[in-house]
């Protein structure tokens, strides 16, 4: 019986000891999360500032003819060489939402781990103090037997446990 509690106990320290390491990774996940989060919300910063510059430059132009020259080199610029950088923060932001997607999903499969350990150690509580019940009992049992050799030491014959009947077979026999 004390083997049982002690492996009872062990298994609850282990449970222990995975609950609070899942906790740990699912805390470095969050965090991971916030960061891609905030180099999203910064990359978006720096391109509408960077088109909001280029609508001042556009505007800023005085004379029509050089407007226009200037309004065709400005596109061309744009499609040359901003819209491959566009085309970069595009395959960025798709590449952070695909890490987000595994990180919720990682987060999710934690979630269920620490479900699940947290069962086992119910369970293992629940077994627990069910073998402390049972030595209680035991206990209880053996010092009432006691009292009652003292009390009465040569009347009292040696009695048997109580028939028990098992579901299984529906027998009934000594314990």
């Amino acid at each position: 019986m004390e083997e049982a509690r002690a492996n009872a106990l062990e298994k609850r320290h282990e449970l222990d000891l995975k609950l609070q390491a899942t906790t740990k990774e699912k805390s470095k996940w969050k965090q991971r999360v916030a960061h891609v989060v905030e180099i999203q919300r910064q990359e978006a910063l720096r391109w509408s500032a960077f088109t909001e510059s280029i609508q001042k430059s556009i505007e800023g132009q005085a004379k029509p003819l050089d407007l226009e020259t200037s309004l065709r080199e400005e596109r061309d610029m744009v499609n040359n060489v901003l819209q491959q950088q566009y085309d970069n923060g595009a395959k960025a932001l798709q590449e952070a939402k695909h890490e987000i997607h595994e990180t919720k999903m990682i987060l999710k499969d934690m979630e269920k781990k620490k479900n699940i350990l947290a069962t086992q150690l119910r369970q293992a509580q629940g077994n627990h103090d069910q073998l402390l019940a049972r030595e209680q009992s035991a206990r209880a049992t053996t010092e009432m037997q006691q009292i009652m050799r003292m009390e009465h030491p040569s009347t009292t014959p040696v009695s048997k446990p109580p028939r028990r009947r098992h579901a299984i077979n529906n027998t009934i026999t000594d314990n």
